[in-house]
């Protein structure tokens, strides 16, 4: 058996072997070294179940720590031990602090003084040990911090007794607190209750970090460097090739990716190809029984019954009938499915509905159980077991071996065959339902007089399709990667076989792999026409069709896999290939499908989220992302899409920390750092925005949108030249970038300096010239420069550009153009261009735009003019039942130039009161416009101050905040 033993193996070893940790490792030992500098200490708590590396984690952070000059200086380190036992009290937690800081202490000073002071404290009365131990421990420490490496937390909070658990952890949390030098990295077999109450003391205290599994390829280079590390190179090549990584596969089903099952089945790979597989099977169970009875006698028995019951069904079960089938009530079941669940012994296998589906967390679980309760026992696990290990043809490839070449071996070699032959006529009855050998091949391999005549037989019944050795030479070249070399092959034997479906299937991955799709689309129809149920050659031509951007026919072609054999890899290449089409709903029914197959598949969930965030659901794919992060928390994919989905859900403080978790894995995730900065934008945060626009572009210089954003927040500030210098790099990087055109021009007209303003305006209208805003923004520069002409030309562009339900746009644009009609005397346009601009009752809200051009109207024009076009314009209030808005409109206009009158010749002021006057007598709605107007003009005008006391007090305070005048004191009086 390999033994592996982290307290006690090499620190370079424990190195090599730190796979699927090393950014959770880098992140603890990067936190204790930022802590020498200074600050709170930081407090880590890391999840994981039995065997998930959680021990091989703290040797490595206590080696490198330990190693650290700098660090050293300032810390002592308390490593315990893995199991500590007999904590029952914050007093005892003291004491094992104590003895780890003798056991890993080099200093026989340091070490002689704890073991002085803790046998004084013998000599103390008990209500004197525990404050006497924390001086001790100050006293120990001096001006030095202590970190404390610690296992299995969760026991040691279980062994305090019940009644005192939550004062004994409040001493420890006060003297964390009180003296801020005490650091925890700590480890846990699931959350702990206690840290999830908002009552106790340890409530929020930890940042906490879930391990997730290895997956299959960290699973590979695990178990891959215990062979070079053992320096086993046979296994090495092996592992390399496509039967071992077919074979690693099936062991990382049955392990689920966790260390310690990969360690005691690194032995059964050792033996693949070495011996036979039973009996190296056998002992491997054997070695893990006790480790998974150990499981099973933790829990409480009504847990235990239902991972019973769950085990010895090996298909996932409804709530309701977990209950029924043990005898459990509704509440009582859901109280312990959770506690399992948080346990990590079960996991839920669908998250929708009202009822879930449960099953065993981990395949070898069920062990425990079905050794001994199901008749076959362990075999019956090996056959499920070898039915994942082999392909088809291998399986048939053994089973032909061990039932007809038994008479071919020696006395004691064959009774072994005819062992492994009775196994494997259960995996036949079990996985090969289908396959039977005619009487012709049975007589044909009975006639056999040779092994080597038997073997040959055998290799071509095992594998119809094309001979062994074709077949090894294929598989060679795939697990070389030497596709060109496969390519050149495969041409050879099909013009031999051109009818082999294998060798097309083979021919088509080959051209796939070298980005030959349209060759590899030929070669899959061609094997389609010959065998059209074989899922896989569907699958691949969907997969070529979508390299190429022929997404229908990829659609059709997961489909059809998918209708053959339902996987997780079809349904997420499907919904996959929906987003690329912006069939939204249905990427969502394929992802979820893609779920309900493999409810670990990180991929989809994150994938899954981007399609509800399509779709504008966006608290469904905060959900989602959630769920993949959950399963790996240093998916900074997932963070930053998390990021962005609370952004437009407009929860900004929430978006800020996802990004910046983003950032914390990835510090170099540029586009994470640019919508950081978009965040800070909204919350009017522009120099933080500003900086992690900087970020950014420090890290990708040639990011257009962050040097245009950058501009952006420049402008927010009111830096306008260094805005423009933002966005002419951007331009500069990417030239066809309308909307930074558009944002130049703003912050050149912002600064004076219109013809540049012109020249960006103008280019944004050429590169996009459907905009709005572009013509709108042009004909504002062009009439700042007097270019009439021009400028109403952009106007009426602008206006094609708008959308209907526009109204204020359309009024904007519309008063614009009517200033330029009023400018160059136009008044039949002016007048027609009030009909068109109020065509419906809604416009009339923005009718306060018309304000300036009814004052260049008032100051420049005659009575007729005036009464024409007041006219027009109140008779559409009228119509549309709108007065008020005239009344409001036409007490601006009279404020504004009451705030002017000096300028205004007094006999226009006349003229405007009669032109008033005739059109408005007898509309109660402009009585107070009518009156303001007639006061003002007493009172500013012809000196009658004295009229203003005919208004009251409320009117007053309106007429006096609305007509205030410059003031006309001399700056350097007094």
């Amino acid at each position: 058996m390999y033994l592996f033993n982290a307290k006690i193996e090499n620190p370079e070893k424990l190195e090599q072997m730190l796979v699927g940790r090393e950014q959770i490792v880098d992140l603890l030992v990067n936190a204790q070294l930022q802590h020498s500098d200074g600050g709170f200490p930081p407090q880590y708590l890391v999840i994981g179940p039995r065997g998930s590396g959680k021990t091989h984690m703290l040797r490595v952070v206590y080696d490198r720590l330990s190693k650290s000059e700098k660090y050293m200086a300032g810390h002592e380190i308390a490593y315990m031990v893995e199991d500590e036992t007999g904590i029952g009290s914050y007093f005892d937690l003291l004491q094992r602090i104590f003895e780890a800081l003798k056991r890993w202490s080099n200093d026989e000073a340091k070490t002689r003084f704890i073991v002085e002071q803790v046998e004084n404290l013998k000599e103390m009365h008990s209500r004197d040990w525990t404050k006497t131990s924390e001086n001790i421990l100050l006293s120990f420490l001096k001006d030095k911090s202590l970190l404390v490496l610690i296992e299995n937390f969760d026991t040691i909070m279980r062994g305090m007794d019940k009644k005192d658990e939550v004062i004994e952890l409040a001493k420890l949390r006060d003297f964390i607190q009180q003296h801020q030098q005490v650091s925890f990295i700590a480890t846990s077999q699931s959350l702990i209750h206690a840290l999830s109450d908002v009552q106790n003391p340890f409530y929020g205290f930890f940042n906490v970090i879930n391990l997730k599994r290895l997956t299959l390829e960290e699973s590979f280079e695990f178990v891959r460097k215990i062979a070079l590390s053992e320096n086993d190179g046979d296994l090495v090549e092996f592992l390399e090739s496509h039967e071992g990584k077919g074979h690693l596969e099936a062991i990382h089903q049955f392990t689920k990716g966790n260390h310690r099952l990969l360690l005691v089945f690194f032995d059964f790979l050792r033996a693949e190809f070495r011996s036979n597989l039973s009996d190296v099977f056998l002992k491997s169970i054997d070695e893990l029984k006790p480790y998974y009875d150990s499981f099973i006698k933790s829990l409480a028995p009504q847990q235990q019954k239902i991972v019973q019951y769950l085990s010895l069904q090996r298909i996932p079960q409804k709530g309701t009938d977990i209950g029924r089938n043990c005898f459990l009530d509704k509440s009582t079941v859901s109280k312990q499915l959770s506690e399992l669940q948080r346990l990590g012994y079960i996991n839920p296998v669908n998250e929708k509905g009202r009822d879930k589906f449960y099953e065993v967390s981990e395949p070898l679980l069920r062990m425990c159980f079905e050794i001994n309760e199901d008749r076959n026992g362990i075999i019956k696990l090996f056959v499920d077991f070898l039915g994942q290990l082999y392909a088809s043809e291998q399986l048939k490839e053994k089973y032909l071996q061990y039932n007809y070449m038994d008479r071919f071996q020696p006395e004691n070699i064959r009774k072994q065959y005819q062992a492994e032959a009775g196994i494997y006529k259960m995996v036949k009855s079990q996985y090969l339902k289908d396959w039977n050998l005619s009487e012709e091949d049975e007589k044909r391999l009975a006639s056999c007089c040779k092994p080597e005549e038997a073997e040959g037989l055998i290799n071509e019944l095992a594998h119809p399709k094309t001979d062994i050795l074709l077949y090894n030479t294929i598989q060679d070249y795939i697990e070389h990667r030497k596709w060109d070399e496969l390519v050149a092959f495969l041409d050879g034997q099909l013009i031999i076989k051109p009818n082999d479906d294998y060798l097309l299937f083979c021919y088509g991955y080959a051209n796939c792999a070298i980005e030959q799709y349209e060759k590899a689309i030929e070669a899959y129809l061609k094997s389609i026409d010959i065998d059209s149920n074989s899922d896989e050659a569907w699958y691949n031509l969907g997969n070529a069709y979508h390299m190429i951007g022929n997404y229908e026919k990829a659609i059709e072609a997961f489909q059809k896999s998918i209708e053959i054999k339902p996987n997780d890899s079809a349904w997420y290449n499907l919904g996959y290939t929906f987003i690329k089409i912006k069939e939204y709903q249905q990427a969502i029914d394929a992802f979820q499908k893609s779920i309900e197959i493999k409810p670990d598949k990180n991929e989809a969930w994150n994938n899954l989220g981007n399609a509800f965030g399509e779709i504008g659901e966006y608290q469904k794919a905060i959900d989602a992302y959630q769920r993949s992060i959950k399963m790996d928390v240093f998916n900074d994919t997932a963070w930053h899409n998390l990021g962005y989905t609370y952004s437009i859900n407009g929860e900004y403080h929430k978006a800020v920390e996802a990004f910046q978790k983003a950032i914390e894995i990835h510090p170099d995730y540029d586009n994470a750092w640019c919508h950081l900065g978009n965040v800070y934008a909204n919350m009017k945060e522009y120099q933080m925005s500003i900086e992690a626009y900087h970020k950014a572009i420090k890290i990708k210089p040639d990011n257009d949108i962050a040097w245009n954003n950058l501009g952006s927040a420049y402008i927010e500030i009111r830096e306008y030249h260094q805005a423009i210098e933002a966005y002419l790099h951007s331009i500069n990087i990417n030239p066809n970038k309308e909307i930074t055109w558009f944002n130049l021009g703003n912050a050149n007209y912002e600064i004076g300096e219109y013809y540049k303003a012109k020249e960006a305006f103008q280019k944004a209208v050429e590169i996009k010239d459907d905009d709005y805003d572009n013509w709108y923004n042009l004909g504002i520069t062009l009439r700042t420069l007097n270019d009439f002409t021009e400028a109403k030309s952009a106007f009426c562009n602008s206006l094609k550009n708008t959308k209907i339900i526009d109204n204020e746009a359309i009024t904007n644009a519309y008063s614009r153009l009517l200033e330029i009609n009023i400018v160059l005397n136009e008044f039949e346009e002016a007048k027609s261009l009030i009909e068109k601009m109020f065509i419906s009752p809604e416009q009339f809200d923005y009718i306060s735009e018309l304000k300036d051009s009814i004052l260049l109207l008032i100051r420049e024009n005659n009575e007729t003019e005036l009464k024409e076009i007041f006219g027009r314009l109140l008779k559409l209030c009228v119509d549309n039942n709108k007065v008020d808005k005239f009344s409001a409109l036409l007490s601006t206009v009279i404020f504004e130039l009451l705030k002017t009158s000096a300028e205004i010749e007094p006999y226009r002021w006349e003229m405007l009161k009669q032109v008033f006057e005739d059109l408005f007598s007898g509309k109660p709605e402009l009585t107070y416009p009518l009156r303001y107007l007639d006061i003002g003009i007493r009172y500013y005008v012809k000196d009658e101050k004295e009229a203003i006391y005919e208004l009251s007090r409320e009117e007053r305070e309106v007429f006096e905040k609305f007509t205030k005048q410059p003031s006309s004191v001399d700056d350097n009086q007094p």
